[in-house]
């Protein structure tokens, strides 16, 4: 019987099992594990593979970096993952950026209950993810070959994640990458991940990719 999935705009990107359309659920990350599964099996001498997303595909892509098991599992195969413009991300402890303060801090709960939720944060993660466990959860968004490619002019609101959760995390997409990088660097001094900033592009894919930085990050 051949499988058709489906997927919530939310779940996809959030790695929430498929809808219940048929009897049959699976994580939108199962499907990327099948995916790196059968490219192994096809083309065992591949030594390397990245992981790119743009907007909604780069929080798929950052939090499938953070939970999936798949890359620890392969040998001799070095994984990366480019994250572009997401709108939001995934944050390792309870304290968020404080205009203020100018500090880290934990927010009003009261203002926004949520905030911490996965997929912002680390509570109620999702099935997937629970499989993971927080602690590996960490180790992997820290430790992993992350690049976050930000675009210097993506500053708009067009489709971007107006929630409380997100707004806690900055006005717009390229605010939001640099306090989550600056947060990575106070909170987690020894992570391996990258910042990359394109100047004088915005929400826009190809010109993002295209770029002399995207092409060399690609590389």
């Amino acid at each position: 019987m051949e499988k058709r999935l489906f997927w919530t705009t939310e779940g996809w990107k959030r790695g929430d099992q498929s809808t219940e359309k048929y009897h049959f659920r699976y994580s939108s990350f199962e499907v990327m594990d099948a995916l790196i599964t059968n490219v192994m099996r096809k083309l065992p001498k591949v030594n390397r593979i990245i992981v790119v997303g743009h907007s909604a595909g780069g929080q798929f892509v950052h939090r499938y970096a953070a939970g999936n098991q798949k890359e620890s599992s392969l040998r001799g195969v070095k994984m990366k993952y480019i994250v572009a413009n997401p709108s939001s991300y995934l944050y390792l402890n309870n304290q968020r950026w404080d205009e203020k303060s100018r500090s880290f801090k934990v927010p009003d709960i009261k203002s926004c209950p949520p905030y911490d939720d996965y997929a912002k944060g680390l509570q109620n993660l999702n099935a997937y993810m629970r499989s993971t466990g927080r602690l590996k959860i960490e180790k992997n968004l820290v430790n992993r070959e992350i690049f976050y490619l930000l675009g210097e002019a993506d500053t708009g609101k067009e489709y971007l994640d107006n929630t409380c959760a997100a707004m806690l995390q900055g006005k717009n997409r390229f605010e939001r990458g640099n306090i989550f990088v600056e947060h990575l660097k106070q909170f987690y001094p020894k992570n391996k991940v990258f910042q990359v900033v394109v100047p004088d592009v915005g929400h826009d894919s190809a010109r993002m990719f295209r770029s002399a930085e995207g092409r060399i990050v690609l590389s």
